[in-house]
């Protein structure tokens, strides 16, 4: 990956410039790549037009951050770790968003971009194989965000999610899939109920302060399951054993009714053919903070008359 660039190198030790270039950003070639056929290590490679001295920098467990909030008009800084330094870049926009695509991105930061306001907005950065494998803390605060898609439920590797300060009224039920989550921050949003699979996550801190969590109560309702249909068997088997999928080995309309999975109270998938009531549960994580009591309403899914007789009067 090459990018034409204006660039700063900033150590943070010293607060200081790098000597490799002035104080004014100087146009230059950054390169992200291996140093020869033999070496599979990860570099990046820093070059100016004024001096060919090349900085180099180990990319593996060495990228703390990437700032992006400034992205859309062509700004991002690279934190690195050793040496202490951090790459101001400014370059074409697009090319600049390729970064995105690095291999060990662990933190990506994109609070404060006003997201939900673009109908442009695109989520497919979410599909790649190490952006799912690796990212482990993602921060989507302050984006006028009125939904999440379902496919943040792949991210196997993330441990903290920041959706605070948003329009959010409802959350994906495939955060269920986040196995791996300790952190959660939902506060200052619209949340009118949670996805009863957050319940199972292993969540270390929930902050839910200042959502209103207004549901009308709802009446007796009459029910009946049907048989389920041969589309409803198949994606059950899919996801009961963990089969991987994407859009280059299915349609990709089968690839979203995967997504957008439900599950009942007793961990079964069972898609359309369930009963949907909200239920209240407290919440036992070790740490749970809110605006008021601890008794929360949740979406829930019911599979069976047995599911619905054992779970469905619980208030």
């Amino acid at each position: 990956m090459k990018i034409n660039c204006r660039v700063q190198v900033s150590d943070r030790t010293l607060n200081v410039l790098h000597p490799l270039l002035k104080r004014t950003p100087e146009h230059g070639c950054l390169v992200i790549g291996r140093q020869s056929i033999k070496n599979n290590e990860l570099y990046i490679l820093l070059q100016t037009l004024k001096n060919q001295c090349r900085a180099k920098y180990k990319v593996n467990d060495n990228i703390e951050m990437i700032f992006d909030k400034f992205i859309g008009h062509g700004k991002a800084t690279i934190r690195i770790k050793e040496p202490p330094h951090d790459l101001l870049i400014q370059s074409d926009p697009i090319s600049l968003k390729d970064l995105g695509s690095m291999q060990h991105l662990q933190e990506l930061i994109l609070s404060g971009n006003r997201l939900g306001k673009d109908a442009n907005t695109k989520w497919d950065w979410l599909d790649q194989d190490n952006i799912k494998k690796n990212l482990c803390l993602l921060d989507l605060s302050s984006n006028c965000l009125t939904e999440i898609p379902n496919k943040i439920g792949k991210l196997n590797g993330l441990v903290n999610l920041k959706l605070g300060v948003n329009l959010l009224t409802v959350l994906p039920r495939s955060m269920r899939r986040l196995t791996s989550l300790r952190y959660l921050d939902l506060s200052h949003n619209c949340l009118q109920y949670l996805p009863e699979g957050i319940r199972k996550l292993q969540i270390i801190d929930l902050n839910i302060r200042e959502n209103p969590f207004e549901v009308v109560l709802q009446s007796h309702c009459h029910y009946s399951i049907l048989v389920p249909s041969l589309v409803d068997c198949a994606a059950e088997i899919i996801l009961n054993t963990s089969m991987s999928y994407d859009a280059s080995i299915i349609p990709r309309t089968l690839v979203t009714y995967l997504d957008s999975a439900t599950y009942c109270i007793c961990g079964k998938v069972c898609f359309q053919n369930c009963i949907r009531k909200i239920l209240y549960f407290k919440l036992r994580f070790p740490v749970v903070r809110y605006s008021f009591g601890d008794i929360i309403p949740f979406e829930c899914y019911l599979c069976s008359s047995r599911c619905y007789n054992l779970y469905g009067n619980i208030v």
